[in-house]
């Protein structure tokens, strides 16, 4: 999905780094379906929007008026899934159909490509604070793991720094000057405070001991360690842009507006005109035909009388 190349490029370095975090083009799709259709940020779009500030400006709107015609203007969002709809044949993939009524065609198209952009930002955001969190939470965890590690290397270190003290007064004692194993004989070395190097190697070998400062100097495995933790700590992922979606159409103007066609309302038109004049008609005949008995009557009761 070309939409998500360039998050893709900055998960495989994350994944170098055991930092495992999924981000699939179905999942971003259906999160960004999931938002699109929530009624709180529909309201947030729109009650900053320009199409309801400018029917704002015209009218004098109280907070209930302000919220009522938010609140409508969101019903007119709509969201149509590929199969909710009659198809003779089933698609073979599933799509969503993004709509927006308004008065006017680019009243509708301006709302809609702007709440897709606004819904985009906020699904972009979550996902970017997802690997953030993700991140530093590997940052300072390895952080932590290397200070231990740390602190017992110099634990040990130290330790071995005495046990050379002790070796070196032991040696020196014992009139050992040059390692045991040059002169030939076989010496049980004591398993506590090694003397096998004589008191001239002890004494070297506890001047190279104490000479180095950095207990990772000659481990591997931590400066391994700390070589990862360095590349974690310049990975940049806040600006890393992406799609959550794909379009099959962009949002464009409408072609035609939302309703009755124009020949059915030609059709009722007509039929209202016909059904007025029929009612006229006999509303015209049925006076007629009253003032004409009213005036039989008239000349009848003249003869009586």
């Amino acid at each position: 999905m070309p939409e998500l190349i360039q998050i893709k490029k900055e998960l495989t370095e994350l994944r170098a780094l055991d930092i495992n975090y999924d981000v699939d083009a179905n999942t971003l799709y259906q999160q960004f379906i999931k938002r699109f259709d929530s009624s709180t940020l529909q309201e947030e779009y729109l009650s900053q929007s320009p199409y309801i500030m400018k029917q704002l400006a015209n009218s004098s709107f109280d907070a209930e008026a302000r919220r009522r015609l938010i609140v409508k203007t969101t019903e007119l969002l709509e969201l149509m899934s590929s199969g909710s709809l009659s198809q003779k044949e089933p698609r073979p993939y599933t799509s969503w159909t993004l709509k927006f009524t308004a008065a006017t065609a680019d009243d509708a198209q301006t709302v809609l490509s702007g709440y897709i952009d606004y819904v985009s930002t906020i699904v972009r955001k979550e996902v970017i604070n997802d690997l953030l969190s993700s991140l530093a939470l590997k940052i300072q965890t390895e952080k932590d793991s290397l200070a231990l590690e740390r602190k017992a290397l110099e634990n040990e270190r130290n330790i071995n720094i005495l046990r050379l003290n002790y070796s070196l007064e032991v040696a020196n004692a014992a009139g050992i000057k040059q390692p045991v194993y040059s002169s030939g004989l076989a010496v049980k070395d004591d398993p506590d405070y090694s003397v096998a190097l004589g008191s001239d190697g002890l004494a070297q070998k506890l001047k190279i001991e104490q000479s180095i400062t950095d207990v990772a100097h000659l481990n591997a495995s931590i400066q391994n360690r700390e070589m990862r933790l360095n590349r974690m700590e310049k990975i940049n992922i806040q600006d890393v842009a992406f799609q959550p979606y794909k379009y099959q159409m962009a949002p464009n103007w409408p072609v035609k507006k939302d309703g009755p066609s124009k020949p059915l309302i030609l059709t009722l038109s007509t039929l209202f005109g016909l059904m007025v004049a029929c009612g006229y008609i006999l509303m015209h005949q049925a006076i007629l035909k009253r003032k004409d008995i009213l005036s039989h009557n008239s000349t009848t009761n003249a003869l009586y009388s």
